[in-house]
């Protein structure tokens, strides 16, 4: 019997809540961030606690992002982990 709308969203939720790391790397992917090692460019965005630019620390408020270049096509891109403050406003 396939599943409910609710069922396979409730499994879907699940799945995510589980595997924040998987989900961040596809959300980098579906960006269009390319990067030979994305599992070592996880636990470097998840261990840096401040801005690369303001060097402010990273709270609810100052979310953190992981900048690239929308040029580069074809080759890894990430520039910064940086706030989404510095990523729009000094970077962007």
């Amino acid at each position: 019997m396939p599943w409910t709308k609710e069922e396979r969203n409730a499994y879907h939720r699940e799945y995510r809540a589980k595997n924040p790391d998987k989900m961040r790397i596809l959300t980098w992917k579906q960006r269009g961030i390319i990067d030979g090692d994305f599992t070592l460019l996880n636990q470097v965005f998840e261990k840096e606690t401040h801005c690369w630019i303001c060097w402010e620390k990273y709270s609810k408020t100052r979310r953190k992002c992981l900048d690239h270049d929308w040029d580069i096509k074809d080759d890894s891109n990430p520039r910064y982990i940086c706030c989404h403050t510095c990523n729009v406003n000094v970077v962007g």
